[in-house]
């Protein structure tokens, strides 16, 4: 039973770790990006936290803008270092935002180390 406890009490510490790692990479990336607190790029930062690798078609329908706002907010991104293209050429380009996917990688290697 104490075993359960103490999984459950460092499952929840490194829950909160990986919050407070997020608040930074979202608050570091607020001071790089320059538009309009409503902007699709600022929207997009918040969907990037959620989920990491985006396609332009993804950007679009959730944040419910046109595929050319979409790209605009993908590339206002790319030039502030926070997205990086992962595929090549120009068609069916996807991005990746590297903070956040190394953050969950900590995140994950944290949760191997007690489990061991």
């Amino acid at each position: 039973m104490r075993s359960i406890v103490d999984a459950s009490f460092a499952a929840i510490a490194n829950g909160r770790h990986l919050v407070r790692d997020l608040e930074t990479v979202r608050a570091d990336w607020r001071t790089r990006v320059a538009a309009r607190r409503d902007s699709a790029v600022h929207r997009l930062v918040d969907l990037l936290l959620r989920q990491p690798v985006v396609d332009s078609k993804l950007v679009a329908s959730t944040l419910e803008v046109t595929g050319a706002n979409a790209q605009i907010a993908i590339d206002r991104l790319v030039d502030a270092e926070i997205l990086d293209q992962i595929t090549g050429g120009r068609r069916n380009r996807i991005w990746q935002a590297k903070d956040v996917v190394r953050v969950l990688d900590e995140f994950a290697a944290r949760a191997k180390r007690r489990r061991g």
